[in-house]
Formats: C-alpha cells, sequence, structure tokens
C-alpha cells in the first residue's frame, strides 16, 4: 500500500483476513486497516476495503457490521462488494459509506445499473470481458466505472466460476480460489479425439492484462478509474506497474502527449515485461469477443526480474515513502510565543492547522536569526507525511531560540495538520437502524415482497413440490413432454428464437407450464440475438422468465412485462439479504444457490422457492472459445469435452449465437438419495437440468425423479458417477 502511494496511486484496495477475494493473500487486520486509512488521507490518497465475497447469514447480519464499523468511522472511502445483501445491508447500516459493485457482480451492461443503484451503489468494476463499446454504453447511465487496465486474468468471467470449488471446495466466490485454470488439460471431441495440441496443453491460462498502450482509449470509454491488479505481488511488482501507468496517465492528463501521438518507450514497456508477464501479454477484450493468442498455451516461462531496475524501485518507492505537499507560515517575534501554522488541499478543500509553543524568542547574545534560517529550518519536514510547497514568515530583529524549539514547533503543527485531516474524514457510526428479526427472518416469497400476484408464479401442490427440467436440445424436450414434470424450460441460447413459439404451445398442449431461460451472462451480443426477436417473444407465451443477472432481467421486464421472472441458481441468493435484494427488483423467487449445504440451506430458510436437485454444475462461464483456441471454431453449436490430467472429461457448451463456452463439472450432481433432507426445505420447485442427455436417458432420469419426489419412492442406486455436490459438505 505504502509502495503504491509513493509510486503515483490516488487510491488503494486492500483486503482484510475475512471477506476479501483473495483470502490467502497477506492481509491487514482491522486495526492495522484503520491506521493504513489515516495513513492514506494525510497524503491526500483514498484506502477502499475489499469485501467482495458472497457472505453466509450470520456472517452478514453479524460478523460484518462489527468489522466495518470502526473502519467506517475512520473514515474508509468505500468498500467493493459481490454480495448483493451485503450492499443491502450496507445501504442500511452505513448510508454514507460509498458501495462499489465489483467484477464479481458480472455487471455486462447498462441494464444493470438502476438496479445497482437502488442497492446504493456509485461505481462499477464491469466484467474484465467487456470491449470499449460495452464499457460507454455503461458509463453513459452515469454512473462510475473503474476499468482493470493492468495484470491477472480469469478464464471465467468473475463471480461465475465454480471450478475451484467443485473440484476442492475452494471457493472463488469466498476468496479461496485454487486456479485449476492454469493446470493442463486436453481438448476432446464427442469420439473422444484430442483437438487440441498436446504441446500447448495451458488452454484456460489467459495471459496477463496490459493496456498501457490502449490508455487513451480507455479514457475515452469514460472509466473514471483505472484498476492494477496488484494482490498476491510483491511490493516492487505493485509500485512498478503503478509508476509506469502514472507517467502515462500524467503526461495525457497535461497535453504533452495527446490520442494522436500517444506512444510508450520501449523501455517502459520492458520493465512491465520484467516485473510479471506470462508467455508476454494481452490487451484482451478491448476490441474483440475472444482469441488464441490470449492464452499462455504452454507452460509460462516467467521473465527473470532485472535486479537493477528492482534496486531502483526499492530505492524510489519502498524505502522512500510518499509525502503531501504543504504550505506554512511562521512566527518569531519579540515576546510572543513561536508559533506555525500549515495547510494542504485535499479534494478541492483547503485544511489548515495552528501550533502555539510555550517558547518565548529571546534576546541573540552574539548572531541573531534570520528570516532565512527560520525558513530553512521550519522546512524541514524529513520523517513526517509532509513535505514543504512553500514556508514565508515574520522574524523579529535580535532574536535567538534554539533549533530544538523550532523543531519541536513544525512537530506540532504537522501533529496538528494530521489531526485536522484525520477529523475531515472521522464519521459517527449511526445508531442501528436494523431490525434484528427482519435480518434473521427466512427468505420471503414473491408475495410477501410485494411482487404483484400476476407476477408471481402459481404455487406448488399443497404438501409437494412440482418438478421443472431444463433442456437443451430437441430430443430432451420431447421426453420432457411426455413426462410428469409441471414445467419445461428452455434455454435461449440452445434453440432458435423462431421455435420459441412452437415450443412453448407444445408445452401448453401437454398442460406444461413453459420458461424461458435466458443467457447466464447477457452482453450485448445476447441482447443483439433477442431484441430482434422481440414480437415473437411475447407472442410465445411464456409462463416464466429465469435470469441470472439484472441485464437479463431488466431486458426481461422490458421484452416481457408482467411475466414471472426467476432468479438462477449464480444470481447469487447467498443469504435471506440477498433474497430480499433480489424480490424487491421484481424476482418473483429466488433459487438456492449451488455453494449451499443442507443446514444453510434449512438455516436461511428457501420455503416456497426453487432448488436444482439434479444436474451438472456450470463450473466456467467464459468468452472465450475453446473450439477457436483449438484451431476448430466453425461457429456450429456443439458439445466437446476438457480432459483433465485425472482423466476426467468435462463437457463443453459452445452457444456461438451469444458466443459463450460453459464448461461443465465432469459427473452430475444427483440429490434422489437425499429426498428426505430436500423435501423437508419447503421448496416450491425441484429442478432437473438436463445437458447431453439423449431422449432415453432424459426419460430414465424424468421418471426415477417423479418416482422419488412425486410418489415419495426410495432412490434407486445411481447407474452412472455421479456426486452430492455441495448439499453434504458446502464452502467454508
Amino acid at each position: 500500500m505504502k509502495a503504491c502511494i509513493a509510486a503515483g496511486a490516488d487510491a488503494v484496495y486492500m483486503g482484510l483476513p475475512r471477506f476479501s477475494a483473495r483470502a490467502y493473500a497477506d492481509n491487514e487486520d482491522a486495526g492495522a486497516y484503520a491506521d493504513a486509512i489515516r495513513y492514506a488521507h494525510v497524503r491526500g490518497r483514498k484506502l477502499y476495503l475489499t469485501v467482495n465475497t458472497l457472505m453466509k447469514a450470520r456472517e452478514l447480519t453479524e460478523e460484518l457490521p462489527a468489522l466495518i464499523g470502526p473502519l467506517y468511522e475512520a473514515g474508509l472511502d468505500g468498500v467493493i462488494v459481490q454480495d448483493l445483501g451485503e450492499m443491502r445491508l450496507l445501504r442500511r447500516r452505513f448510508p454514507e459509506l460509498p458501495v462499489h459493485a465489483s467484477t464479481q457482480c458480472t455487471v455486462a451492461g447498462p441494464g444493470a445499473v438502476p438496479y445497482l443503484r437502488a442497492l446504493g451503489v456509485s461505481r462499477v468494476v464491469p466484467a474484465r470481458e467487456l470491449s470499449l463499446r460495452e464499457i460507454r454504453r455503461i458509463a453513459d447511465t452515469g454512473i462510475e466505472v473503474e476499468c482493470f487496465i493492468h495484470g491477472a486474468l480469469c478464464y471465467c468471467y468473475s463471480g461465475q466460476c465454480l471450478f475451484s470449488s467443485m473440484a476442492g471446495g475452494r471457493s472463488g466466490n469466498r476468496g479461496r480460489c485454487a486456479q485449476p485454470c492454469r493446470m493442463e488439460y486436453r481438448f476432446e471431441d464427442a469420439e473422444g479425439r484430442t483437438v487440441s495440441d498436446p504441446r500447448a496443453p495451458y488452454l484456460l491460462s489467459l495471459k496477463d492484462l496490459n493496456t498501457i498502450e490502449r490508455l487513451p482509449e480507455i479514457l475515452e470509454s469514460g472509466a473514471v478509474s483505472l484498476k492494477i491488479e496488484g494482490r498476491m505481488k510483491s511490493a516492487e511488482y505493485a509500485a512498478g506497474v503503478t509508476s509506469v501507468y502514472r507517467k502515462y496517465l500524467d503526461l495525457l492528463e497535461s497535453g504533452e502527449m495527446t490520442k494522436e501521438n500517444y506512444r510508450v518507450s520501449r523501455q517502459d514497456m520492458d520493465r512491465l515485461f520484467d516485473l510479471f508477464n506470462r508467455q508476454g501479454f494481452t490487451d484482451a477484450y478491448l476490441d474483440r469477443q475472444n482469441g488464441r493468442d490470449m492464452v499462455t498455451l504452454r507452460k509460462p516461462e516467467f521473465r527473470a526480474h532485472e535486479d537493477a531496475y528492482l534496486r531502483e524501485l526499492k530505492a524510489l518507492y519502498i524505502d522512500r515513502e510518499a509525502a503531501q505537499p504543504v504550505h506554512g507560515t511562521f512566527r518569531v517575534m519579540p515576546g510572543e510565543p513561536l508559533s506555525m501554522t500549515l495547510w494542504t488541499t485535499l479534494d478541492g478543500e483547503t485544511v489548515t492547522a495552528s501550533y502555539v509553543s510555550d517558547t518565548v524568542p529571546s534576546a541573540a547574545k552574539s548572531r541573531a536569526l534570520t528570516e532565512e534560517d527560520c525558513v530553512r529550518q521550519f522546512s524541514k519536514f524529513g520523517g513526517t507525511a509532509f513535505s514543504c510547497a512553500s514556508m514565508e514568515g515574520d522574524t523579529g530583529e535580535g532574536l535567538f531560540l534554539p533549533v530544538s524549539a523550532m523543531n519541536e514547533c513544525r512537530r506540532g503543527a504537522c501533529a496538528a495538520l494530521e489531526a485536522a485531516v484525520h477529523k475531515r474524514y472521522e464519521r459517527t457510526c449511526p445508531p442501528e437502524t436494523r431490525d434484528a428479526s427482519r435480518d434473521q427472518a427466512p427468505v420471503p416469497d414473491g408475495h410477501a415482497a410485494g411482487i404483484p400476484d400476476s407476477a408471481v408464479p402459481e404455487p406448488a401442490p399443497a404438501g409437494r413440490p412440482s418438478l421443472s427440467v431444463r433442456v437443451r436440445t430437441d430430443a430432451q424436450f420431447h421426453a420432457a413432454l411426455r413426462s410428469a414434470v409441471s414445467r419445461i424450460e428452455i434455454d435461449a441460447a440452445a434453440f432458435r428464437p423462431e421455435a420459441y413459439g412452437a415450443l412453448a404451445e407444445a408445452c401448453h398442449r401437454a398442460g406444461k407450464r413453459v420458461l424461458l431461460r435466458l443467457p447466464q451472462v447477457f452482453r450485448l451480443k445476447a441482447e443483439e440475438y433477442l431484441r430482434p426477436h422481440a414480437k415473437a417473444l411475447k407472442q410465445a407465451g411464456f409462463d416464466e422468465i429465469s435470469v441470472s443477472g439484472f441485464e437479463a432481467l431488466a431486458f426481461a421486464g422490458e421484452t416481457l412485462p408482467g411475466v414471472p421472472v426467476i432468479a438462477d441458481e449464480t444470481f447469487y441468493a447467498f443469504n435471506p439479504e440477498s433474497a430480499r435484494a433480489l424480490h424487491e427488483a421484481g424476482i418473483a423467487r429466488v433459487s438456492v444457490p449451488y455453494e449451499l449445504n443442507y443446514r444453510e440451506i434449512r438455516d436461511t430458510g428457501f420455503s416456497g422457492q426453487e432448488m436444482t436437485v439434479y444436474g451438472r454444475v456450470p463450473m466456467m462461464i467464459s468468452a472465450g472459445c475453446l473450439k477457436k483456441t483449438a484451431g476448430q471454431c466453425d461457429r456450429t453449436p456443439s458439445v466437446l469435452y476438457l480432459t483433465d490430467r485425472t482423466g476426467s472429461h468435462m463437457p463443453v457448451t459452445a452457444d456461438c449465437a451469444v458466443c459463450m463456452n460453459t464448461v461443465y463439472n465432469h459427473v452430475p450432481t444427483a440429490l434422489a438419495p437425499y429426498s428426505g433432507q430436500v423435501l423437508q426445505l419447503g421448496l416450491a420447485v425441484l429442478r432437473i437440468v438436463l445437458l447431453e442427455e439423449t431422449a432415453e436417458e432424459a426419460e430414465a432420469l424424468l421418471s426415477e425423479y417423479e418416482r422419488v419426489f412425486l410418489a415419495g419412492a426410495e432412490a434407486a442406486r445411481e447407474p452412472f458417477p455421479v456426486t452430492r455436490g455441495h448439499f453434504k459438505r458446502g464452502v467454508v
């Protein structure tokens, strides 16, 4: 933090040992964080707290307020947040605290902005996959936009990755990602043939982002804050990267460089390479959807640091701390106590402080003080948070002062100015406004949330849930029509919009409700894919819509007004506060997130909501295209397989209509053997998710789950490998 400030950062994000997206980083404790806030403020900088993980109910209502309170009072400049319930609680408990929506929120378009503003968000960090055009669309709403400009990239949309969680129980949504994307894989077709280059097995490992040569365009996109990823790196790395970007931002701001003559020196590019890179750099998605050259492919060979450059960084930014320029005046006059006044400008406002010493100048017995003597001595700010911008004063004739007295006066003035700066930022926690019983209450249903009856799905028959099935193929759809399920879910990206009407009509003829599931990440491509069919969407007669984000919710409200909207599993209702936030946004029902275990689901209270009881968990949603990386892109939707070193085969869907890859778990999660516990949860809808199952396999699955969950029979032994997912283990 100190090195970044010395190198020119205007603000720094830091995490605490709890609730940070880098839980294994050497994060500071709360007491040190309060000191860091004051350190930054007295130097005219800001300090933000990363609390960007999903939070369990008790963590949110009991632990988080106790953690935030002292930092809020110390003047914390803002928090970066993923959890919607946390946003809702912070808005109520700490109304003056700026809240930033983390890239973990997967903000992908302007449709999300009104909902986030309603939750108190003043700044968004969009998904790193967005193009300059998409960033501009968000910035045009007037909300502050902060963009990543340098550092590590995830293969998956941040906040949508469950790979580490499902593979080893270390959840990226809880700050504990084990980075399985940095491992070796093979890409295979349906016949088991390897279609990727075996010499290039790092198919999910992206190069580091480097946008130093694109700064003018990023600034034109409307970004007001530029973000460097520096966690889990050395102080030299953080300071070195910051200093290079600071240099070119200053050149652009001063007018010495313009977009037309902007050029980065070879020396500065080499310095960024020397600090850290994975097989080179990428400017990622700024003007493209994906690309093979974004991926390392081969084992990263990290370029060695230049020792001389590291020593230079240490001397400039680590051994030397930043200092805030101050102006000062002094009075050394006969018969008056020695005094000094200091002032500085912070955020456009002047902060002033004075100090009056107990010492009165005496008559000089030999050489008398001159004004030059006093200016020189009072300008020595070494060892403080300040540097001298200007110093002047009044010095009487024939006077003497010991140097120690002038030093003591200067130290007193510095302490007074520091105190004045701290006071400017300090707050008092407001009286508790929360209703504790409401904080602990279970998830409300749509009616309790005030959603109009017309927008709330029909309840399940008394005493038992209904079954719903999500399909991706015509064969699965027709198998579902012949089953006893109450609802069929159509994946919007897997079926042509021209077919939606016929599919919905077939469901209604069979006495079933029909739901349209919008793409999990609803970017501009998804909007452009579906908007031309807005009339057909309305005429199709869908009974419900399923969404995974606010962008899709906005599209559903605009295109299909009055149709009930369901929150998918990855529109995380991780705690009752999150569920309330979704209900307040117009969501009729929420779905149980994949990462909660039985006890947590029970204690959170998902009665009347929905849960998936069978299906492969989508572990990665990516803008990248594995087919393109393997040289196999034919722009044809398909299912291929990613194989790891253990031989596990993970299906990968290529949804070309919206240019999105999804990597699924190698085995499905199956909860039929735990039907007793599932039924005790009081859920309204149990979901079966089909992926690559044939019509015969789909019929067998649906028959088994009807027998177990509708007829109360004992579950048969599964004829293929399955997992219970997090239903038994959960995540820490």
